[in-house]
C-alpha cells in the first residue's frame, strides 16, 4: 500500500479537513440561485461618460483641448477645496488637460463644474432659490449629494455640471465620484492604477447618492511594524522618520475617494502617536476624516506611546483611578473642537486585559463606572449633553464577557461588535438591542497578527466571506460604524474596496458577489479587456486561499518550532490531495505571470501589486511547504531544490515589488513578518524522529453530497438555503439569506414545521446504519440566545439535530484554532437507512449555519443524534 507522508496529512487536514476537496469547483448552473443587489431609492439615476457631444444637454468636461473650470465657494470648507484639487489633477491625469479651480464666478466664460455645500454655497442656494436646482432629496440628508447639469446657471455659463452635497463630506464624496466616472480608481496613488487616456471628456445623466448604508465607514492601521511605518519613516517622510501629517495626508485621500469618512490611527510602540504631532488632527480635519481610536485605546489615547513605560503598573484603575482620568481629560480638552468618536471603557495597555483583577461582576462594575465618569468629561469639553457624542463600546476578546454579564451601557453609545479575528463575526445585536439609539457596528479583521497563527503578509480573505459576515451585520442591525483591520493597507486593496462599497451601499452585491464583485474590481483598475480573465485569475487565487491562508501552511504560535503534521485525514491510498493543491497554485502562478506581457506597459506595475505579486508569492510559499516535506520523506534531492528555489523566489518577487516606481514602495512589502517559522526555509533532510505515516480510509460506499446540487428547496419565514460561489475551503456553500434573527430550532417538530431545507437524491450505501458529516464553516451563534445547529432527515423521516465541535470561542482553544486554520468545523449523528435511492434533507435549524458539504458513510454504531 502506498504511503502518505505525514506533513502533507495534517497539511491537508488543516487544508480540506477530514475529507478529499471536490474535484469540481463550479455550481451546477441548475442548482444555483443566484440573486443580485435589491434596488436602493436612496441612491437614484445614472452619470454617462461619452467620448463626444450628442445631445444639446451634454456637458463638456474636456472638449477642443479646453477643460470646464472648477468652481468652488470662496469660504467654503476645507475638504471641499480639497476634493476639487484632487479632481482638477485626475481630469488632468485622463485627458493630459488641467482644470483651473476657482472662487470667483464673476468672470466665468463657458462651461463649468460647479462644487458647493447646500446652505454653505451661495451659488449652490442661488441656484436652488431660482428653482434651477432641486435638492430636496439631499437635504438635511447626511454624506449625499446631487450631479445635475444645468443651463445658464451663471452670466457667462451656458451650461454647468452641478455637484451639491449635503454637507461637506458628501460635496467631497460628489466631486470623487465624477472622478470615479472618468476612470480613475481610488489606487491611482496607492496601488499606481493608470486610467485609460481619453481626449475628450463628455458628461450626460443625472445622479443622487446617499445617504450611505452605514454611518461610519473606517479602517485601522494596525500591526504597521513591518511595512507601514518602515516604509513611511525611510521612504516616504524620512524627514519625520515616522507615520506623520505627510502620510496620514494620504490616508485620508485614499479614504475620501473610497467614501470613507473615519480612521483609527496606527498605534504599536514603533509608531508615535497619532497627536504627537500636532498637525495630525488639522491634517484629519481638513480632509474631514472622523478620528477614532481602537478598542484598547480609549478617549483618543494611544496608551503605548503616551502613558509613561517606566509607570506602567500605574494603569490601574483600582489604585489610580484620578491619574488616568486626567490623562483622558487632557486629550478630550485638546482635541474635542474637532470631529470625533470616543471609544469608551478601558483595556490594559497594548490591548491586555482590563487591570485591577475582580471577578466578572466586579469588573462589571468598575467599567460601568469608568464609562459614567468618561461621559462626564465629554459633557464638560464636547457638549453638555453626552448623549449627543458619537461614543463607541468594543466588548473585544474578554470584554465581551463582561459585557454580557449585564454592563449597564447607556442607550446612546454604538456597540461595535468583533469578529474572532479570522472573519467570522462573534455576537450580533439581539432584538433588545437593535432597538438602542447608538445603534451597532462591527469590528473586521482581513489582517491580524495573534494565535492561532498571524496573517499579516497577504489579502487572503475571500470577497464572498467577507460578503457574508457583512451582509449579516447589515440585516441584523449593525449599521452604525463599521472599522477594517487593514494592517499595513497594501496589499490588502481589493477587500479594503469591497468593504467600503459595501457600506457605501449595502445592496451592491449578492450571493454572486465574488465573481461581479471581481470583475467590476479589476474593470475599474484595467479595463475591461482584462477584467474578466483577470477576475478569473483571483478568484482562484481566494479559493485557495480560503483552503490555507499562505501564512497557515505550516507551524503555529503554540508550537512554533513543529510543522504541522502527524494527524489524521481521511484519504484514499496513493491519493496525493496536496499534490493536486500545489499544482493549482503553480498553474495559477504561471497563468498570473502570462498575461503581464499582455497588459499595457502603464498597468504592469499596477498588476504586480494586485495581482501578480499575491498570486506567485503564494504559490511559492505552498511550493516551498510542500515539497520541502516531500523532500524530507522520499530524500528527493530534486524537490529540495525546488523548495529551496520556491523560498528565493519569494525573495525576489518582493524586491521586485519594492522596486516599483524606483522604490517607491521600499520598505512597505515584508515577506516574512515577525519572521515567524513559516517564513524560513524549512529542512529538506530526511530527520531520524519522522514518525510513519498513518492514513484513514474511508470505508467502501462512501458518498459524498455538494450542497450546492439540491434538488429541491422549501424556504420557510422568508428566508431559505442560497449557495454562495467562492464561500469556505470547497469553493462554495450553502447559507441561509437573508439573515434573520430566527430562533434555533431543537426539537425535530420545531425543525420540521419552521426550519427551511434542501433536499438531495442520495444512492444510500449498502448498510442498516449510516454516519452522516456534515462540513460548515466556523460562524458563531449570532447572539448569545443562539447555537449553531443543522439538522438532517432521510426519507420521510424525523429531522435529527446536529452540533459542531466549535471550541470555546477562546484563542488558546485548540478546537476553535483548528477550525479557524481549515475554515471548517464538523458535526456528526448515525442514521438508520435502507440501502438503494433514498433522500436526503438538510436542514437549517440554526440561522447561523453555513454547510459546505455532507458525507454519507457506512456505520456500524448504534443510532445516536447528538
Amino acid at each position: 500500500m502506498s504511503r502518505t507522508p505525514s506533513f502533507l496529512r495534517c497539511l491537508l487536514l488543516i487544508l480540506t479537513g477530514i475529507l478529499p476537496l471536490a474535484a469540481g469547483m463550479s455550481a451546477d448552473p441548475a442548482r444555483v440561485i443566484p440573486v443580485t443587489g435589491k434596488h436602493n431609492p436612496d441612491h437614484e439615476g445614472t452619470l454617462f461618460l461619452k467620448e463626444e457631444v450628442g445631445a444639446p444637454s451634454d456637458f463638456p468636461l474636456v472638449a477642443n483641448r479646453r477643460a470646464a473650470r472648477i468652481i468652488v465657494a470662496r469660504e467654503g470648507e476645507d475638504v471641499v477645496r480639497i476634493a476639487a484639487e484632487m479632481l482638477s489633477g485626475d481630469i488632468e491625469r485622463v485627458s493630459g488637460i488641467r482644470p483651473s479651480v476657482e472662487t470667483e464666478a464673476v468672470k466665468a466664460e463657458g462651461p463649468a463644474v460647479i462644487l458647493g455645500t447646500v446652505g454653505r454655497d451661495p451659488i449652490i442656494d442661488e441656484l436652488v432659490k431660482l428653482g434651477k436646482l432641486d435638492v430636496s432629496g439631499i437635504r438635511g440628508q447626511w454624506e449625499s449629494f446631487l450631479i445635475k447639469i444645468v443651463s445658464n446657471p451663471l452670466p457667462g455659463v451656458p451650461s454647468a455640471l452641478v455637484i451639491a452635497g449635503s454637507d461637506r463630506r458628501g460635496t467631497a464624496f460628489g466631486a470623487i465620484t465624477l472622478s470615479e466616472k472618468i476612470g480613475v480608481s481610488p489606487w491611482i496613488w496607492w496601488a499606481d492604477v493608470s486610467p485609460q487616456r481619453r481626449k475628450t471628456l463628455v458628461v450626460s445623466g443625472e445622479l443622487r447618492e446617499g445617504p450611505p448604508s452605514v454611518k461610519y465607514r473606517g479602517i485601522f492601521i494596525n500591526d504597521e511594524d513591518w511595512g507601514l511605518q518602515p516604509w513611511a519613516a525611510k521612504t516616504y517622510d524620512p524627514e519625520t522618520n515616522d507615520i506623520g501629517p505627510k502620510t496620514y495626508a494620504r490616508v485620508f485621500e485614499l479614504l475620501l475617494r473610497l467614501k470613507g469618512n473615519y480612521l483609527w490611527p496606527a498605534m504599536h510602540g514603533c509608531t508615535k502617536a497619532f497627536n504627537h504631532y500636532e498637525e495630525n488632527k488639522r491634517v484629519a480635519d481638513r480632509y474631514a476624516i472622523v478620528m477614532g481610536s481602537s478598542h484598547c485605546e480609549q478617549m483618543l489615547r494611544n496608551n503605548i506611546s503616551e502613558w509613561p513605560k517606566e509607570r506602567k503598573d500605574a494603569w490601574n484603575p483600582v489604585t489610580n483611578l484620578p491619574e488616568i482620568l486626567d490623562y483622558w481629560e487632557e486629550r478630550v480638552r485638546e482635541n474635542g473642537r474637532i470631529e470625533n468618536i470616543y471609544t469608551v471603557g478601558m483595556r490594559g495597555i497594548h490591548d491586555g486585559s482590563m487591570p485591577g483583577g475582580g471577578s466578572i461582576p466586579e469588573k462589571r462594575d468598575r467599567l460601568a463606572s469608568i464609562i459614567d465618569l468618561q461621559r462626564g468629561i465629554l459633557a464638560r469639553h464636547v457638549n453638555p449633553d453626552p448623549a449627543q457624542v458619537p461614543q463607541i463600546f468594543c466588548p473585544y476578546k474578554e470584554v465581551l464577557d463582561i459585557y454580557q454579564s449585564g454592563l449597564p451601557l447607556p442607550d446612546d453609545i454604538t456597540i461595535v461588535w468583533p469578529d474572532d479575528n479570522y472573519g467570522y463575526i462573534r455576537q450580533l445585536p439581539d432584538a433588545k438591542e437593535r432597538k438602542r439609539a447608538g445603534g451597532s457596528g462591527i469590528y473586521y479583521h482581513i489582517s491580524y497578527l495573534g494565535r492561532p497563527h498571524d496573517y499579516l503578509w497577504l489579502d487572503s480573505t475571500s470577497p464572498a466571506l467577507l460578503w457574508h459576515e457583512l451582509t449579516k451585520a447589515y440585516e441584523l442591525g449593525a449599521r452604525r460604524v463599521w472599522v477594517m483591520n487593514v494592517g499595513d493597507i497594501k496589499p490588502m486593496e481589493t477587500g479594503i474596496s469591497l468593504f467600503f462599497q459595501m457600506a457605501w451601499r449595502i445592496d451592491s452585491y449578492g450571493p454572486d458577489v465574488q465573481g461581479r464583485f471581481l470583475r467590476d474590481f479589476y474593470t475599474a483598475q484595467f479595463g475591461a479587456e482584462f477584467s474578466d480573465r483577470i477576475a478569473t485569475l483571483k478568484d482562484e487565487y481566494y479559493r485557495l486561499c480560503a483552503i490555507r491562508r499562505p501564512e497557515h501552511m505550516g507551524f503555529n504560535l503554540t508550537f512554533p518550532k513543529t510543522p504541522v503534521q502527524n494527524g489524521n485525514w481521511s484519504h484514499a491510498p496513493g491519493d496525493d490531495e496536496a499534490g493536486r493543491i500545489l499544482s493549482r497554485w503553480q498553474e495559477l502562478a504561471k497563468r498570473t505571470e502570462a498575461l503581464s506581457s499582455e497588459l499595457p506597459a502603464d498597468s504592469r506595475d499596477a498588476y504586480f501589486e494586485l495581482v501578480e505579486y499575491p498570486a506567485r508569492a503564494g504559490a511559492a510559499m505552498a511550493e516551498k511547504m510542500i515539497l520541502a516535506e516531500k523532500a524530507r520523506l522520499s530524500g528527493s534531492k530534486d524537490m529540495a531544490h525546488r523548495a529551496e528555489a520556491a523560498f528565493s523566489r519569494i525573495r525576489e518577487l518582493t524586491a521586485r515589488y519594492e522596486s516599483i516606481g524606483g522604490g517607491k514602495w521600499r520598505g512597505m512589502m515584508n515577506p516574512a513578518p515577525l519572521n515567524r517559522p513559516v517564513f524560513g526555509m524549512p529542512p529538506v533532510v530526511p530527520q531520524s524522529n519522522q514518525s510513519a505515516p498513518n492514513t484513514s480510509i474511508p470505508p467502501d460506499g462512501e458518498i459524498v453530497i455538494d450542497p450546492a446540487k439540491f434538488t429541491g428547496l422549501q424556504d420557510r419565514s422568508g428566508t431559505g438555503w442560497r449557495v454562495i460561489e467562492g464561500l469556505g475551503p470547497r469553493g462554495r456553500a450553502l447559507a441561509l439569506l437573508p439573515q434573520k434573527d430566527t430562533p434555533t430550532l431543537v426539537s425535530p417538530d420545531q425543525i420540521r414545521h419552521a426550519a427551511s431545507s434542501a433536499e438531495y437524491a442520495v444512492q444510500m450505501p449498502g448498510s442498516s446504519q449510516a454516519e452522516i458529516i456534515i462540513e460548515a464553516l466556523p460562524t458563531h451563534p449570532l447572539t448569545p440566545g443562539h447555537e449553531v445547529m443543522a439538522a438532517v432527515s432521510i426519507d420521510d423521516g424525523d429531522p435529527i439535530p446536529i452540533r459542531f465541535e466549535h471550541g470555546k470561542d477562546d484563542e488558546d482553544d485548540p478546537a476553535w484554532q483548528t477550525n479557524v486554520l481549515r475554515n471548517a468545523m464538523y458535526g456528526r449523528t448515525t442514521v438508520q437507512i435502507l440501502p438503494g435511492p433514498g433522500k436526503l434533507k438538510l436542514w437549517a435549524a440554526d440561522p447561523s449555519v453555513v454547510v459546505q458539504r455532507m458525507v454519507v458513510r457506512p456505520s456500524p454504531g448504534p443510532h445516536s443524534g447528538n
